[in-house]
């Protein structure tokens, strides 16, 4: 998901991930093919319905898009009309996001966001908290280092082996290891392969009682501990946080469902300018 939310909010631009299944992954190089999802980059949310009718269908390569239930697809522009948004209840899971990893600019902009839908008639429950967050926190990059290392060292083998050509004869993760290892043009010891090497621990197979221990606590948490969970005791239609802030997308991306971001706005004049740990410019004035 990372792929499609991150690039949109960082350029203030509509980023549209579908429901797992619903776009077929043909080509794509996997991270995890039960989670892998092409979705869209576009400047407004009818131009993302325009693309996923399009995208949208059956693949004989990918039997997720089997389960598709209806046919013909339907053209999604015709739910993109008018602002009415009476009988749509939209919850706030709170608690899966903190002011500590939200900025202050961030969170007055999502604060203000807020009125829109009010204001066009959806119901806002504040605070629709997910049941088991604090549990999913301790455990988040744990799980998702078993179960998409597993899936990552299984699916990156199917996939070089699809491959027509493999001129560098590399057919499997620990090819893949060994050649940005060896080969100058990787510059190895300047980029990290940390998240390569997680697939060399011990318990790392989707034929382990760990990843089927953890899979089934992903289910959970993502499930009736936490989307599903809020969706039923509140009666909700969506969600809404800001961007990936928080633990919301990473369950959403777990659970195959889908996840649309829309701008939210630019960072004031007068904050100080932020840094990430590469010296990439993350925040300053006039930044979306």
């Amino acid at each position: 998901m990372g792929s499609v939310v991150d690039p949109a909010q960082i350029n203030n631009v509509v980023g549209f991930k579908p429901t797992r299944g619903l776009v077929g992954t043909d080509g794509a190089i996997p991270i995890s093919k039960r989670q892998d999802t092409i979705g869209t980059l576009t400047r407004s949310v009818k131009d993302a319905a325009y693309m996923l009718s399009d995208m949208a269908g059956r693949s004989e390569l990918d039997p997720m898009t089997w389960q598709i239930p209806f046919e013909p697809i339907p053209n999604f522009t015709t739910y993109c009309k008018g602002t009415d948004l009476q009988g749509v209840t939209i919850g706030v899971p709170r608690n899966t996001f903190t002011s500590s990893n939200c900025s202050a600019p961030i969170m007055d902009s999502f604060e203000s966001a807020l009125t829109t839908p009010r204001s066009a008639g959806a119901k806002v429950v504040d605070s629709a908290d997910f049941p088991a967050v604090d549990e999913f926190k301790k455990l988040n990059q744990h799980i998702k280092g078993i179960v998409r290392s597993s899936e990552f060292k299984r699916d990156i083998v199917d996939y070089l082996t699809s491959l027509e050509t493999n001129q560098n004869d590399i057919h499997s993760v620990e090819d893949i290891i060994s050649s940005t290892k060896t080969s100058p043009a990787e510059d190895y010891a300047e980029h990290d392969i940390g998240k390569f090497l997680w697939t060399q621990a011990e318990g790392i197979d989707v034929n382990s009682e760990k990843y089927s221990r953890m899979v089934k606590q992903e289910q959970y948490y993502g499930g009736e501990g936490g989307i599903l969970g809020a969706i039923e005791k509140y009666k909700l239609d969506v969600l809404v946080t800001p961007s990936t802030l928080g633990v919301a997308d990473d369950l959403a991306a777990e659970m195959g469902f889908p996840v649309i971001t829309v701008p939210l706005g630019f960072y004031p004049d007068g904050i100080p300018i932020e840094h990430d740990h590469g010296g990439m410019v993350t925040a300053a004035p006039g930044m979306p």
